[in-house]
């Protein structure tokens, strides 16, 4: 490869602190842990096969990170690697935590990595806890298959003849032998869209490595690594209008630092003891049935409640409905959430191709009164009319542009936040919802399908306490609350998690 070709472009601010974070923190690392169903037990060399292809048909998992004149700059490697490794663990959870705690070597690449565990798997759980505390009907799942569970946050065993039936009961039954790959991302690299995209492409590798004799095609790449040009275009554009505009511009950065100023009062009711206290993220899933799933769906659009707000809506009232149990007597309380969203969304033209971190934030303040959750509606409406009106009027436009002004191009401060991050975080949670992914992801073929996808990420060294993944993938909702376990005991985190699931079917069932 020719020197100047190899290299791609500076790292924008925003990537800078995700190198930052991953690389001396060991923070901001995310990991999609899938759940593949295949006719034929899967051998090693067809899995590394599709992973040596998949570095070849994605230009942002041949990228490293390198100091240049003073810059980060994204460099194309200089040779194939992949790092992939075949874990005897049987405890997915623990191997997760462990992917999203672990620092790649940006300077030498490659800045992902896949973990294989050939004897993992998923019990449907969830359901059975929803039979437990709802009156919804669930899907069953056999005495011998609860027999084998082993807890409720995250229910596993071991495949002993690697043939099992616990991923979907919907993929056809030739597809009985079951494993678990994991895919960790440097975050500069991708988001939830890339990810995605990098998901669908490796099954489809996956599915033509399990044919004896096939070779994939890498000829076609599945999309190019944007600069997010279009971004920077729309920030710089919306500061121009707002140097016009120095009352507008006044008001949005009077805001901005206001909500800046926002701490959380739920860490300080439910204290961690230092005992309990661990500089990790960990995860609790939740996936629903197709039926609790539809059944939730069907509520919030027969009420015109977008998912997205209804969800945010059952967040904030699953905390404030734990304070007033600890005896908090407040008659509102403030909620500030930090919402990603895809700013794709904003661009001229076709951003199907453009690949690499392109989220932006919004930051969500809702006035919630102790008793909203007799008033859900109205307050889910009132969720929902802030946030459109907060995407409508660009509002993460105006957090990227004031973050940017505030952070300059110095970043030890971001090094310093990370280094001592705060014990009284900004934001109560944060939410990444890619709502229903069958766009991006099928997950089919002839001989290995996607069984299970949930998404994971690491931020126990940020201002928030725990982080909500959301999506709908085969007609089934899950949910991922990763928390962190510098702030937030074990206990209390499913606690968050079994009041959240009761609120959600207690609405549906009462306003049904």
């Amino acid at each position: 490869m020719v020197e100047e070709e190899a290299w791609v472009r500076p790292l924008s601010p925003g990537e800078v602190v995700h190198e930052i974070g991953q690389a001396k923190h060991q923070h901001q690392l995310c990991c999609y842990r899938l759940g593949l169903c295949s006719a034929e037990a899967l051998m090693e060399d067809q899995i590394t096969s599709a992973l040596s292809a998949l570095f070849r048909t994605c230009p942002h998992l041949r990228l490293c990170i390198v100091e240049r004149g003073g810059e980060l700059w994204f460099r194309n490697m200089a040779q194939e690697s992949v790092d992939f490794s075949i874990s005897s663990n049987t405890n997915a959870a623990e191997e997760i935590e462990r992917q999203v705690t672990t620092s790649f070597v940006s300077s030498k690449g490659p800045v992902w990595r896949a973990v294989w565990l050939p004897f993992v798997e998923y019990v449907e759980d969830t359901e059975a806890e929803a039979e437990k505390n709802t009156s919804l009907p669930v899907e069953k799942t056999d005495k011998k298959t609860r027999a084998n569970s082993k807890n409720s946050e995250c229910q596993e065993k071991v495949a002993v003849d690697g043939v099992s039936r616990h991923w979907l009961p919907e993929v056809a039954e030739q597809f009985s032998h079951t494993s678990t790959l994991l895919l960790t991302f440097h975050h500069s690299i991708t988001d939830g869209f890339t990810s995605l995209k990098t998901c669908e492409q490796l099954i489809s590798l996956l599915n033509v490595t399990a044919c004896a004799g096939k070779v994939p095609n890498c000829s076609q790449q599945i999309g190019e690594f944007s600069d997010g040009a279009e971004t920077i275009r729309l920030v710089q554009e919306r500061n121009a209008f707002l140097e016009k505009q120095p009352k507008l511009r006044e008001m949005i950065e009077r805001d901005i630092a206001r909500i800046s100023q926002f701490r959380s009062i739920f860490t300080d009711t439910f204290p961690i003891s230092p005992e309990e206290q661990r500089n990790r993220t960990s995860s609790i899933v939740r996936r629903l049935s197709k039926d609790q799933t539809q059944k939730l769906m069907k509520f919030f659009r027969e009420e015109n409640i977008r998912f997205n707000s209804g969800f945010i809506a059952l967040v904030n009232l699953t905390l404030v409905e734990m304070l007033k149990k600890k005896g908090v007597k407040q008659r509102l309380f403030e909620i500030c959430s930090f919402n990603a969203i895809n700013m794709r969304r904003y661009w001229n033209g076709d951003s199907s191709r453009a690949l690499g971190c392109h989220f932006g934030p919004i930051s969500l303040v809702m006035d919630t009164a102790s008793s909203s959750v007799h008033q859900f509606l109205e307050y889910a409406h009132d969720v929902q009319t802030n946030m459109l009106d907060y995407i409508a009027q660009h509002r993460a436009l105006d957090e990227c542009l004031f973050l940017d002004v505030k952070r300059g191009t110095n970043h030890s401060n971001m090094d310093e936040f990370f280094a001592s991050p705060p014990l009284h975080p900004q934001f109560w949670y944060s939410l990444t919802n890619m709502g229903e992914v069958s766009s991006l992801l099928q997950g089919l073929g002839d001989k290995v399908q996607l069984g299970w996808i949930s998404r994971h990420n690491s931020f126990h060294r940020y201002n928030s306490t725990f982080v909500f993944a959301v999506h709908t993938y085969r007609k089934r909702l899950y949910f991922t609350m990763d928390f962190n376990a510098r702030l937030l005991s074990k206990n209390v985190a499913e606690d968050v998690i079994a009041t959240l699931t009761n609120l959600m079917f207690d609405i549906v069932r009462q306003m049904s």
